[in-house]
């Protein structure tokens, strides 16, 4: 009987060992999946019982075959979706996914079932568990021995593990933070002393930076990618409909500037937006939410991550599995010391464009769409939660800094401002274009690279410079331009302006 139910525990026990290995220093969480993982196996060992009491013997190892695949396959959806983004390079719909998932789990267990029986083949199964076994087991001996707490007033572990050639990188979004110069002229708000501040943390603050595209998808696609929009043509091969799931997958971390990093053996952190598109996609190596707002906590998400169930309850029931807007001081109080250095951290901060904080940041009764929104009628909470916004960097960048004094930290906007919102985008005159494109740019690299942009850089060319710093090359700079597009255009953005 050992012999015949080993396959079924040791598969049925590797999805939650492997689910263990993620976000490791969320010890509550690997404290539930190690409580789910047991169950499922204690009810995988009662089911045992009850077969071989229950069923004659020739039967016997055919069922212990199919409950060692179907235990494995259940639990492994979410490794699959995630092997697969990072392989085809897109997203996959729903119906797809769970296609591609219901198909390999049938024919796998119905192919347990035809040949369970024979021993070489619950030989084979068994060997399997043992090398799925050990990969995940010697993950997490590598974490229990690298794992030190982020303290977040300076860790040494951190710092000495981050090499100056490949230093931690760091990529915070501020959506719709509009450009100091911009901001003083459409609305007399004073951002010099946050300037000064930054300048005074090794930045290079760009005065004079505008973004490529004035809205978030479009404009952070193109960061995320070091490509204009006009080279996408290529993703619609060989179908059209290709183009928008490959935009999605490298909003959710799987474009071009991640896959680079990964390539010079670069560890990923994804700090959750909360509009879909920027949502964890299943690669990142940590994933960082707000506090739930749903029925599902993180704990249970990532637990039903692993099966299809997350993805249906998100499809039709969506407002079970929502997280506050994650913010700039949650983000750096929840980067852990591992995934070990050197490693890429991406966070989408939806502020100021969709929250409303006083400049203290106690919140502020929420607004019908968000702070931006409110700007030609009220431009207070807009400007409120600026200063919010400011005040969470000058208290958390000395920390972060003092923890990891060699990081590359980047601070931008997917675009600026834009007071009357009824104005159709064509009609938009030379002032409001500048408000819309003037976007927050500031960068901090080490001494030799700090040349490499100019003050009128645009958000394209941001991780070219970056990745050549870091390889010590000049710069493969693409023309600073902007171009014209709207939400909900069809066609494709036209030029506006060579800079």
């Amino acid at each position: 009987m050992l012999i015949r139910w080993s396959p079924a525990v040791l598969l049925g026990l590797w999805p939650f060992l492997y689910r263990m290995t993620i976000d490791p220093a969320e010890w509550a969480e690997i404290g539930l999946v190690f409580i789910i993982g047991f169950v499922w196996i204690a009810s995988l060992l009662a089911m045992a019982a009850l077969v071989e009491r229950k069923f004659p013997l020739a039967l016997r190892s055919r069922v212990a075959a199919f409950l060692a695949v179907a235990a494995a396959l259940l639990f492994c959806y979410g490794f699959l979706e995630a092997t697969l983004l990072h392989y085809l390079n897109y997203w996959l719909p729903l119906r797809y996914m769970f296609g591609i998932w219901l198909v390999l789990f049938l024919g796998g267990t119905v192919l347990a079932y035809r040949f369970g029986d024979r021993p070489i083949f619950m030989r084979a199964l068994a060997g399997l568990a043992i090398v799925l076994l050990l990969i995940p087991l010697a993950t997490l001996v590598r974490n229990l021995l690298l794992q030190s707490p982020w303290t977040g007033t300076g860790s040494a572990g951190e710092a000495a593990v981050a090499h100056a050639d490949r230093p931690n990188v760091y990529f915070f979004v501020f959506d719709a933070y509009g450009r100091a110069d911009q901001l003083q002229d459409a609305l007399g708000f004073d951002n010099g002393p946050f300037v000064r501040f930054l300048e005074r943390q090794d930045f290079e603050v760009h005065e004079a930076s505008n973004t490529n595209y004035p809205t978030t998808g479009t404009s952070f696609v193109s960061v995320l990618s070091m490509q204009y929009h006009t080279e996408y043509d290529r993703f619609r091969q060989p179908w059209p409909w290709q183009l928008g799931l490959w935009k999605s997958a490298v909003l959710k971390g799987n474009g071009p500037v991640v896959r680079k990093f990964r390539s010079m053996g670069y560890k990923y952190v994804h700090a959750e937006g909360n509009y879909l598109a920027s949502r964890c996609g299943g690669i990142e190596d940590r994933c960082i939410r707000g506090k739930s707002l749903g029925l599902l906590d993180n704990r249970l998400v990532l637990l039903l991550g692993m099966t299809p169930a997350l993805r249906l309850v998100r499809a039709y029931y969506a407002e079970a599995v929502r997280f506050e807007p994650i913010e700039f001081d949650q983000t750096i109080q929840a980067l852990p010391s591992f995934p070990a250095a050197p490693k890429f951290v991406y966070a989408h901060i939806f502020m100021p464009h969709d929250a409303d904080r006083y400049p203290d940041c106690r919140i502020r009764p929420r607004m019908t769409k968000g702070a931006e929104a409110s700007l030609e009628g009220n431009p207070g909470p807009y400007l409120d939660t600026i200063r919010c916004v400011n005040r969470q960097v000058r208290t958390m960048l000395p920390r972060l800094l003092a923890a990891d004094p060699t990081a590359v930290v980047i601070f931008q906007s997917d675009h600026g401002f834009v007071v009357n919102r009824q104005k159709p985008f064509g009609e938009w005159t030379e002032t409001e274009i500048n408000r819309r494109y003037g976007n927050l740019y500031a960068i901090r690299l080490p001494e030799r690279c700090r040349t490499m942009a100019k003050d009128s850089a645009t958000s394209v060319n941001t991780f070219r410079i970056v990745f050549a710093c870091l390889e010590r090359r000049p710069p493969d700079l693409l023309p600073d331009q902007s171009y014209a597009i709207w939400y909900y255009q069809r066609n494709p953005p036209t030029l506006l302006r060579t800079y």
